[in-house]
């Protein structure tokens, strides 16, 4: 196998995004590569509008929910972890 950099995880909390972190943590071990957690966020058609501060403070719920386990795994198995975050409308 190559020696890889950067390796980008979607993370939604979901056992398939775990298992994907999971073969990232050991590619990243291998070639001291670094992971990138990133997990979308839902932005409701009404966001378009006027995305407010509660919908603001539930996607940040979820995106703990999701990226917290990740990172504790990452650090657990010694793999250089950092995550981020982005918006979007399915619908769209």
């Amino acid at each position: 196998m190559g020696k890889f950099q950067k390796i980008l995880v979607p993370l939604d909390g979901s056992a398939n995004s775990m298992r994907g972190l999971d073969k990232a943590i050991s590619i990243a071990n291998a070639s001291d590569a670094e992971i990138t957690g990133y997990y979308v966020f839902h932005l409701p058609v009404a966001a378009g509008l006027k995305y407010t501060k509660a919908m603001k403070d539930e996607a940040q719920k979820k995106a703990v929910k999701a990226i917290g386990p990740a990172m504790q795994k990452c650090e657990r198995a010694g793999a250089k972890f950092k995550y981020a975050t982005g918006g979007g409308n399915t619908a769209a």
